[in-house]
Formats: structure tokens, C-alpha cells, sequence
């Protein structure tokens, strides 16, 4: 009987730290953010994109006009094609 007591000890134990560890994966910030997250961009900031090579050119120009960014290099040899905000006065 002590050793069921313990062996249910310990699963709660895992399952409890189980929890508390995808609790604070979902808490922390993740290291990306899309270009259409309301929040301000530094003012330097380079986004660098691939698209799947059949997007044509109307869609993509509604991306840039939707999130006001304009292309300043690319495509490269391996598809990304680097974007800026656009700024005030420009």
C-alpha cells in the first residue's frame, strides 16, 4: 500500500511539473514577430521574407501596402527578399 501511495506521489509530482513548465513556455515572449503586430518596429529594422514561388506580384504588393513596407533588396539566390518600414516624409 506505501509503495502505490508513492509511486502516485511521484506521477503527480512529473505531471504537476509537467504543467508548471508549459505554463512558463506560454508566458515567455516568443523571438518573432509578424509584420502585422500592432506594436512599434525599430527604426532600422530589416525584415527578411521567402515566399512560396507562386505568389504573384499583386499579392505581394498588397502585403507590402497592408503592412507599409517596401522592398529595399532581393530577391537573392535563395528566394528572400528584404523589406524596411517606410518612413515619415519618404
Amino acid at each position: 500500500m506505501a509503495a502505490s501511495v508513492a509511486v502516485m506521489a511521484v506521477a503527480l509530482g512529473f505531471l504537476a511539473a509537467d504543467r508548471w513548465l508549459q505554463n512558463r513556455a506560454r508566458a515567455a515572449s516568443p523571438d518573432y514577430y509578424t509584420v502585422t503586430t500592432p506594436k512599434p518596429r525599430a527604426p532600422n529594422e530589416v525584415i527578411r521574407a521567402v515566399f512560396s514561388p507562386d505568389v504573384t506580384l499583386i499579392e505581394l504588393q498588397a502585403i507590402l501596402d497592408e503592412a507599409q513596407l517596401r522592398i529595399v533588396s532581393g530577391p537573392t539566390e535563395a528566394g528572400f527578399i528584404h523589406w524596411r518600414p517606410y518612413r515619415a516624409g519618404r
